[in-house]
């Protein structure tokens, strides 16, 4: 049983990582794009 929670642990910290990275790479293309448009918008 140990094993497999540690396993668990492990997989989910992997997923929960690679999403915050996702997370965090979508709102920096986000803003970035927010961010020209408001650039443009400027004459």
């Amino acid at each position: 049983m140990i094993v497999i929670a540690g396993v668990a642990m492990s997989y989910f910290g992997i997923v929960g990582a690679t999403g915050m990275i996702i997370i965090g790479v979508a709102v920096e293309l986000w803003g970035g794009i927010t961010f020209l448009k408001h650039l443009k918008k400027k004459p």
